[in-house]
């Protein structure tokens, strides 16, 4: 390590500076001479007890005495006359405050960032005194109470000028970035700090937790960090150290919020197919959530895809599918929506009961009774029904007697087949029973009012019942007697 020297030559230039930077030092001079000499009272803030080897304050360095004048070392800082003020150096500034004590003259001085004072020589009068900085770790900054030997009266020499050995080391700076920002509420980020300046290896410090030494690279990233403000602190290995400040800001808690609703059909959906998908492609929708959101499908805690979950029955059911949803942040969500088919209606039947119609009813009114009874059957409820009836058009019966019987068969898409049976009936009419006279023969020789007489009755024999609506004729229509004097006719009766 190179070392410099600074000279400073002179005496001070102010007499209001002398008094009230004399009553400070004298102070202070009393103060540390206190603690190094322990045997000296505090009665020496008025003596003149005074030596060559009083220490600095606040450091405490004991000067070595150097008869003579000591070699300046190379590139040193000289300050020649010696005065107050900052001066230039080799990458830096150092700032001299120059006062009077009762023991006569010293000062301070305090060096910029990055300037290490290694020694520095104070020459006063013929002899010199040599303060030795180096080794100190990490470099002190100022120090003050440094002076000339004494001279033969007692006190310090005037100063006549300093030597400044000094190297220029660039100071130990730091940065903090968020090098991985907090996407999640509750989540974690990295702060990646990098420095410059110093000597390696280097302690590495967050928020005065040590967390790991003798680093020699530049740069240290904080994983896993949680949201706040986080402190680094950069130790070299010469005791410089550095800190810079970095917070980690936390997002709001943003879960992704799913959205459903139940959907109905029926009963007996027409479009049971394109309503279930239809509110199928309704599920999944949300809002909020970091995406990427990932959304799944659940029936009965099994997983499935959409496209494979089939509609409930078409008779009446329903299909239940949970809904989750999870985003990058793992914050989750979950629904649960029913699509519902309502239940079909029940059939309800109703089979004419078995009829007798009256016999010989005319042809018109029979049929008009016959429909009524037909009508008579009725069938409500259940999806789709298809009516059949055995014979397929049934025919009224006839009106002289005879029956038919109906048989009705009913199927429903969400019942089994119904099949029942009713007759209609009517009674056979009364058998017709046709009674003539019998054949008759009368006397000859009968007048033919006589005659006529007896046929007119034996006409009048003729009877009939049973039938319906029966009408009795006979051949020939109108028949006449036959002749008195001999003849004879046949007449036929006929009964429709």
């Amino acid at each position: 390590m190179e070392k410099k020297y600074v000279n400073l030559k002179g005496r001070c230039s102010s007499l209001l500076m002398f008094l009230f930077v004399m009553a400070f030092a004298f102070s202070a001079v009393a103060q540390d001479n206190a603690r190094v000499r322990p045997a000296v009272s505090d009665a020496f803030s008025t003596a003149n007890v005074c030596s060559s080897a009083d220490p600095s304050i606040p450091l405490g360095i004991e000067p070595d005495f150097a008869p003579g004048n000591p070699p300046l070392c190379e590139g040193g800082f000289k300050l020649d006359p010696p005065a107050s003020g900052t001066f230039q150096l080799n990458g830096g500034t150092i700032t001299i405050e120059i006062s009077m004590t009762s023991c006569g003259q010293v000062f301070s001085w305090s060096a910029s960032p990055g300037i290490e004072i290694h020694e520095i020589v104070v020459k006063g009068g013929s002899d010199a005194n040599i303060y030795d900085y180096s080794g100190m770790m990490p470099a002190p900054m100022y120090d003050g109470n440094l002076h000339a030997p004494l001279n033969p009266n007692g006190n310090y020499a005037g100063l006549s000028h300093m030597n400044f050995c000094y190297t220029y080391v660039p100071p130990l700076e730091c940065e903090s970035t968020v090098s991985s920002e907090i996407e999640c509420f509750e989540g974690l980020g990295e702060i990646t700090t990098t420095w410059t300046g110093g000597v390696g290896p280097f302690d590495v410090y967050l928020n005065d937790v040590l967390i790991e030494s003798g680093v020699m690279v530049r740069t240290y990233t904080f994983s896993n960090l949680t949201a706040g403000t986080y402190i680094c602190k950069i130790v070299d290995s010469e005791g410089r150290e550095t800190l810079c400040e970095e917070t980690l800001i936390e997002p709001p808690s943003n879960p992704p919020v799913l959205a459903c609703e139940d959907g109905e059909a029926g009963p007996c959906p027409e479009n049971l197919e394109t309503d279930f998908n239809a509110w199928k492609a309704s599920l999944g929708s949300y809002t909020g959530g970091k995406e990427p959101v990932i959304v799944t499908y659940w029936i009965n805690d099994v997983e499935v895809q959409l496209n494979d979950v089939n509609p409930p029955l078409y008779c009446g059911g329903s299909v239940t599918i949970v809904t989750k949803a999870i985003d990058a942040c793992l914050e989750e969500d979950e629904v649960s929506c029913t699509f519902t088919v309502l239940p079909a209606p029940v059939l309800d039947i109703n089979i004419p009961d078995p009829y007798q119609a009256q016999t010989c009813m005319d042809e018109l009114e029979l049929d008009m009774e016959f429909a009524n009874w037909l009508a008579q059957f009725d069938v409500d409820g259940g999806c789709n029904v298809v009516i059949t009836t055995d014979p397929v058009n049934p025919m009224v019966p006839d009106a002289c007697g005879g029956f038919i019987t109906v048989t009705w068969t009913i199927t429903s898409d969400c019942e089994d087949p119904f099949t029942a049976s009713s007759t209609f009936t009517v009674p056979d009419a009364p058998v017709v029973e046709l009674d003539v006279p019998a054949d008759k023969e009368v006397e000859a020789c009968l007048d033919q009012a006589a005659v006529d007489l007896a046929f007119a009755n034996w006409l009048d024999e003729v009877s009939y019942e049973g039938g319906c609506n029966a009408v009795l004729s006979m051949y020939p229509m109108s028949p006449e007697a036959p002749d008195a004097c001999g003849g004879e006719i046949t007449v036929t009766w006929t009964v429709t």
